[in-house]
């Protein structure tokens, strides 16, 4: 029994080390993309500063609209479009969407 237990032990420890050279990442590769990944992190940030400046303008045009008694404050479908797309556009600000989808990859 207690061969069997150290001979486990030495194929899980070759196991691992053959998994980390398998999966170990290529920092060269990161390194010859570091512009692509700043040209697409830039690319976001401005979408989603565009993204937050249009709700801003549309809640501002919603406001405008009941100061001038064509809307209704209890308007609950615009209150509701509104406050889910504030929600999807604070996630994907903070990376908070990247986190989720992450763990339901992780998950499945």
């Amino acid at each position: 029994m207690w061969w069997v237990l150290v001979q486990n032990d030495d194929i899980s420890t070759e196991y691992v080390e053959k998994m980390k050279k398998v999966y170990t990442p290529d920092i060269s590769v990161l390194n010859s993309l570091e512009w692509l990944l700043i040209m697409v992190g830039a690319a976001g940030t401005i979408a989603s500063t565009a993204v937050f400046v249009y709700w801003i303008y549309k809640l501002l045009m919603f406001i405008f609209a009941v100061s001038k008694g064509s809307r209704r404050w209890n308007d609950k479908r615009f209150w509701s479009y509104m406050g889910v797309s504030l929600l999807l556009i604070i996630l994907f600000i903070s990376g908070g969407i990247f986190l989720i989808i992450s763990n339901l990859f992780d998950f499945l």
